[in-house]
């Protein structure tokens, strides 16, 4: 389907285990997460919220 490469589900659940524990900050879970299956996800989502933002101004601007 895509081509990005994903971090293992059970590096997530360890991140995440580490972040609820409160051994590591949130900034160095997204640091971890980086190019992992979050940060794509948060990605493509921006992209499609940019992409709709700029046809919506273009529309109304007709």
């Amino acid at each position: 389907m895509d081509d990005f490469e994903h971090l293992s589900q059970n590096v997530r659940h360890e991140l995440s285990r580490l972040y609820r524990n409160g051994e590591i900050t949130k900034k160095q879970l997204m640091e971890q997460m980086k190019n992992g299956w979050f940060d794509h996800e948060r990605m493509k989502i921006k992209e499609k919220f940019l992409k709709w933002i700029k046809n919506d101004k273009v529309d109304r601007e007709s």
